[in-house]
């Protein structure tokens, strides 16, 4: 479940969602085209001190930051509707729980095996 926080930045911005980063930066990034009328503005991709992504949705600009094993996720507009901030942040909670599922899986069955019982390779 997403709780929104309202911490305000240095420059006016609300940092309102930190997620657990648990996919790779490029499939973080190809999820910000999956949400639906979203615009990539801008990015600075690894292998760098910190990874982000600038885009707009609904009207506003949001930023995505990699912060270590976090991303943290802020709007320019710190007046933005919590709707359009639950929709963000809930989005980008998927890509983290679809992650999450798939490692655990792994982790609790590490010969991979068929739905048969049957180990694959």
């Amino acid at each position: 479940m997403l709780t929104l926080i309202d911490h305000r930045t240095a420059d006016g911005s609300r940092h309102f969602a930190r997620l657990v980063t648990v996919a790779p930066w490029e499939r973080v990034r190809q999820h910000v085209r999956r949400l639906e009328n979203a615009e990539l503005i801008n990015s600075v991709d690894p292998p760098g001190p910190r990874a982000w992504l600038d885009f707009s949705y609904r009207g506003h600009r949001f930023l995505v930051h990699e912060q270590g094993r976090h991303v943290d996720l802020l709007v320019r507009n710190p007046l933005c509707c919590d709707l359009i901030l639950y929709q963000v942040g809930s989005h980008f909670l998927r890509l983290s729980s679809v992650a999450n599922r798939n490692r655990r899986d792994n982790e609790d069955d590490p010969g991979q095996t068929s739905p048969g019982g049957r180990e694959t390779h």
